[in-house]
C-alpha cells in the first residue's frame, strides 16, 4: 500500500513537471464512488488521467490511472475510449468510454463529461459497470 502511494505521488508530481504541460484537474460522481483527477493531454487525440476514488478509509486508498483516446474530436465535443487498471479497494482493469462537451463558447478550458466504465474486479472476479458526470478544467500551456 506504501509503494501504492508512493507511486500515485510521483506521477502527479511529473505530470506538473513538464516544461510544456497541458494539464487538467477533474471531478467525477456517481452514486457508487466520487473520483478526483488529474490528467495530461498529449495532443488533441491522447490524453491520460490519474484519478483517486473518494469516500473510502485510508487502508482502501484507491487510484485509477488510464490512458485515453478520442477518436472524435470536435470544436465543442469529444468522444473518447481509454484503458486502465484500478489499484486497491477494486483492483482490475478498466475501459472507460466518455463524452467530454465544450458547452461555453468563452470558457473553452472547462469540459463537462460524462463516462461508462465498465471494470473487471479481479478480487471478486464480477464484471463491474460505473457510470459518472463530471467537470474537467484544462489549464493553459506553459509557454
Amino acid at each position: 500500500m506504501k509503494l501504492v502511494k508512493i507511486i500515485f505521488v510521483l506521477l502527479i508530481a511529473f505530470n506538473g513537471y513538464s516544461i510544456k504541460a497541458q494539464v487538467s484537474s477533474s471531478y467525477y460522481s456517481s452514486i457508487s464512488f466520487s473520483k478526483i483527477g488529474v490528467g495530461y493531454e498529449f495532443s488533441n487525440r491522447l490524453w491520460s488521467d490519474i484519478r483517486m476514488y473518494g469516500g473510502l478509509t485510508v487502508e482502501d486508498f484507491t487510484i485509477e490511472p488510464i490512458l485515453a483516446y478520442n477518436y472524435v474530436s470536435k470544436a465543442d465535443y469529444d468522444l473518447y475510449f481509454g484503458a486502465g487498471f484500478t489499484i486497491n479497494y477494486l483492483t482490475g482493469p478498466i475501459f472507460p468510454i466518455g463524452l467530454r462537451i465544450k458547452p461555453f463558447e468563452q470558457y473553452k478550458n472547462i469540459k463537462l463529461h460524462i463516462e461508462a466504465e465498465p471494470n473487471y474486479n479481479l478480487d471478486s472476479e464480477e464484471i463491474l459497470f460505473y457510470c459518472s458526470v463530471g467537470i474537467r478544467y484544462v489549464f493553459e500551456k506553459k509557454e
